[in-house]
């Protein structure tokens, strides 16, 4: 993950761990933020179409066709979100993506965090 992106992760992590949350908190906070990841991603993938750079591995666009075939309108709980884990880490690591993201100021990218 970019240097930017990662603190406010982190940060939202720790406070998730810290916090003396009842389990619904906790579940609506992790909830925020799969959905949140998820929308980066697809933000990424819908990017790097629109700026034309290819994947360094072609598989990964298997991988990006999987996550944008996500609903973004149903419950993301966790064993759905794990099962979306692999294919995100794909994407993530793909030099293509990381071109697109040392890119995102030609377009709208909102670094992944939770607005907690």
């Amino acid at each position: 993950m970019h240097r930017n992106c990662v603190s406010p992760v982190f940060t939202n992590c720790h406070c998730l761990c810290l916090q003396h949350f009842d389990d619904d908190e906790l579940q609506r906070f992790k909830q925020t933020i799969y959905e949140n990841i998820m929308k980066g991603a697809m933000t990424l993938i819908d990017a790097r179409n629109q700026l034309e750079v290819p994947f360094a591995d072609d598989s990964n666009s298997d991988s990006a066709v999987f996550i944008r075939r996500f609903d973004i309108n149903i419950r993301l709980d966790e064993p759905v979100f794990l099962q979306y884990v692999p294919a995100l880490v794909a994407v993530w690591q793909d030099a293509g993506i990381q071109k697109v993201f040392s890119r995102r100021r030609e377009f709208r990218i909102v670094c992944v965090s939770a607005v907690i």
